[in-house]
């Protein structure tokens, strides 16, 4: 036997989640069997049928990859089918016309209920005479027509999810409407349950599975088909998709369709594989696979019978590991209409290795395709603005000075590479003498605004690209971005002589480069007080001039070069071998102080700031560099916390069960033991033990049949030693 599944929807409304997830269970088990997947769009309600609606349920089903082997049929284009059949139940008197009104219909169910009846049709004109059918006709009534349910029937079958089901027919609301109302001689549109059964029998369907909400449908379908003389296929209820109240998920609840899932970022694969899960548990507790992948296991064994409780934060995890390891390619193609419609300027066609890099570069973050939009929103802007949280980076000591020589550095890079970037953000550290950890955290707050984000170095290459980050750079230190070599501003030689030594040392924000420095120092320095000078090559000896520095001195704003520093040297240097060796040497921290005290103030500070580091304020960035640190972990807590249970509920919640099973029964012993103690209690309780145990395994180990035997065999013992008694009295 091949089998034969369908789907069936109906276009009163876009694709909905409990008829898509339906639809997966369907494809899987079509997959799993080598089976044909049908598609059938059931829209005889010709009042709330929409060819939009139609649509909206292809377009939904092949997002999702529910592709069908034959179909769509439409019900629609089926009516002659469904008349013929009609008629055939017509002819075989297993169908009648009934023609009674509204009117006279709402007075029935009102005096049933007023008699604590349940309402249902009475079945009054079943066996109308005809000319009882002409005297109607002649009054102008239309007819439905109803199918005959004979009220003695039991209807069985055995579910593949729920087991053994018995219905009684009595409980079906009398004999159905099979067709719609029309005039004499004609018949009317064919309703649901009829139109199902013909459409089944002709597809040669072998397995109808679909929600429990129509378990009752298929007693009446099950009449139907055998009133066909037709195999009754196999039936699957599954369990109904519920609201976090317990309630059937519904449009109250807000989003429900398919389109709606797809509108807020979810990707197809993500959303299809949660709708797997919700009913079905795979026998290895795997979460996260493909289609084809839970094909080859999925069996209605593992198929719940309670309803399942439908979880955003499983869904959006289930959907970020998809995201996570979706390949650049295809994950620009699904980012692409998102940063559209945020209106980013971008040729996708000119763009697109750049948009590639930043797909790849954002995908780790990412839990639903719309979080790109803010993610990359600092890729697309001119200028960011900095939080709280990114300017406090920058108060931070030797920040703004770090910011500085990396716009500095921009100025000499070769074309761009990740390790050129690596390589100045070290030459920075050591030429500043600070942390790589300061000088990475503020170049981030210079160029996104922000503290956290993706990677730095990838991050500063695409900024690169768009020529954004000189621009960003110098906006945080506000100087021209288009100069060949910006240079933050510092106090005038003039205000420093003319200050006092206290304010001279105190005055600047930054901490001034190295050739800055010489600079300052050299113009400051008196052709006629030669210890000045003496001074001056002390403190700045030529090996401590970088080329990049020594670049900046030529610059033609007045600076000095090397050979003129020099020769300044030479000339203002009394020749003595003392202050020769002196030149040679590099100053030690002994020789600073000293000269501290002989030197003027001006160029004694400036010499002890280039030179000396100092322990408390690097001490101060080191606990503060700690305490974000501590602080970055603590805030992100519930996340490892979430993310780990996510990953591992299942087995953390069958441990704590096993455990609390431990528990109770450690308890439950020890109480015993204490009754035990007590006359009569223990064999009491061992008799409550024993009736339990009896009942247990007659209530849940027995089908119903057996306990329905062992019932009627218990039933006649007690009958028949009633009746013994009662002989021998």
């Amino acid at each position: 036997m091949t089998v034969r599944v369908r789907i069936a929807p109906s276009p009163t409304g876009n694709l909905h989640i409990g008829t898509a997830r339906t639809a997966v269970f369907n494809w899987l088990f079509a997959r799993h069997y080598g089976g044909q997947f049908i598609l059938r769009i059931e829209d005889t309600d010709t009042e709330r049928s929409r060819p939009e609606y139609t649509q909206n349920i292809l377009d939904g089903l092949t997002w999702l990859g529910l592709t069908w082997d034959e179909g769509p049929f439409f019900q629609s284009e089926r009516l002659e089918l469904y008349r013929d059949a009609i008629k055939t139940l017509l002819d075989r008197g297993l169908a009648y016309k009934c023609y009674c009104t509204p009117e006279e219909l709402e007075l029935m169910r009102s005096a049933q209920v007023a008699a604590g009846e349940a309402p249902r049709y009475d079945n009054r004109h079943r066996n109308l005479t005809r000319q009882q059918r002409a005297d109607f006709e002649a009054e102008g009534r239309t007819a439905v027509i109803r199918f005959k349910i004979d009220d003695d029937q039991i209807i069985r079958w055995n579910d593949l999810v729920r087991g053994q089901v018995v219905w009684k027919a009595s409980d079906l609301g009398g004999d159905m409407v099979i067709a719609r109302a029309a005039t004499a001689g004609d018949i009317g549109q064919p309703l649901y349950n009829f139109a199902v059964v013909v459409d089944d029998i002709d597809m040669k369907i072998t397995h109808v599975i679909r929600g429990e909400d129509h378990i009752a449908n298929t007693a009446k379908q099950i009449l139907l088909y055998e009133a066909f003389g037709a195999t009754v296929p196999q039936f699957a209820h599954t369990p109904l998709i519920l609201n976090q109240s317990g309630q059937k998920l519904s449009k109250r609840d807000g989003v429900t369709s398919i389109a709606d899932f797809q509108g807020m970022g979810f990707a197809a694969e993500g959303l299809v594989n949660y709708m797997t899960l919700l009913g079905w548990s795979p026998p290895d507790n795997q979460e996260i696979f493909t289609l084809p992948e839970a094909a080859t296991k999925f069996s209605f064994e593992r198929v719940n019978k309670a309803g399942a409780k439908f979880d955003w934060d499983k869904l959006d995890w289930i959907n970020s590991q998809y995201l996570h390891a979706m390949p650049a390619e295809k994950l620009t193609d699904l980012l692409i209409p998102y940063w559209q419609e945020a209106g980013y300027a971008f040729d996708p066609v000119s763009d697109r290795p750049w948009l590639e890099k930043l797909a790849a570069l954002i995908g780790p973050s990412l839990t639903r395709l719309k979080d790109s939009v803010e993610l990359s929103r600092i890729f697309f802007v001119e200028s960011v603005e900095l939080n709280e949280e990114a300017q406090q980076q920058l108060e931070q000591p030797g920040a703004i000075e770090a910011v500085n020589a990396i716009l500095g550095s921009l100025d000499l890079a070769q074309p761009w590479t990740d390790d050129l970037a690596q390589d100045m953000i070290k030459g920075v550290t050591k030429e500043q003498k600070v942390k790589k950890g300061l000088v990475m955290r503020s170049l981030r707050v210079a160029l996104t605004g922000e503290v956290h984000g993706p990677d730095l170095i990838q991050s500063w290459g695409l900024l690169h690209q768009k020529g954004l980050d000189r621009t960003r750079l110098a906006t945080v230190l506000k100087v021209d971005p288009t100069e060949a070599n910006p240079v933050m501003e510092n106090p005038s030689v003039a205000e420093a002589e003319n200050n006092s030594q206290t304010e001279a040392v105190t005055e600047p924000v930054s901490e001034p480069s190295v050739s800055d420095n010489l600079v300052t120092e050299v113009e400051a320095a008196t052709p006629a007080t030669p210890s000045a000078v003496t001074d001056v090559v002390e403190t700045f000896p030529t090996p401590k001039i970088s080329r990049q520095e020594a670049e900046l001195a030529e610059s033609p704003s007045g600076e000095i070069s090397d050979q003129q520093e020099a020769e300044l040297a030479e000339n203002a240097t009394p020749e003595t071998p003392k202050e020769e060796e002196v030149v040679t040497e590099t100053p030690t921290p002994e020789t600073l102080k000293e000269e501290e005290v002989e030197s003027s103030g001006f160029e004694a500070s400036a010499s002890i700031d280039e030179f000396t580091a100092s322990p408390p304020s690097a001490s101060q960035d080191q606990i503060k560099n700690i305490g974000q640190t501590i602080v970055e972990v603590l805030s992100n807590l519930p996340g490892y916390v979430t993310t780990f249970f996510g990953e591992y509920q299942k087995p953390l919640i069958t441990i704590g069960l096993i455990v609390v099973a431990l528990v109770s029964i450690k308890v439950l012993v020890a109480v015993l033991n204490v009754f035990n103690t007590i006359p009569l209690v223990a064999p009491t309780l061992e008799l409550v033990g024993i009736a339990y145990s009896l009942w247990f395994v007659y209530r849940y180990l027995l089908k119903s049949s057996t306990r329905q035997e062992l019932s009627d065999q218990i039933t006649a013992f007690i009958e028949q030693i009633a009746g013994q008694n009662s002989s021998n009295s």
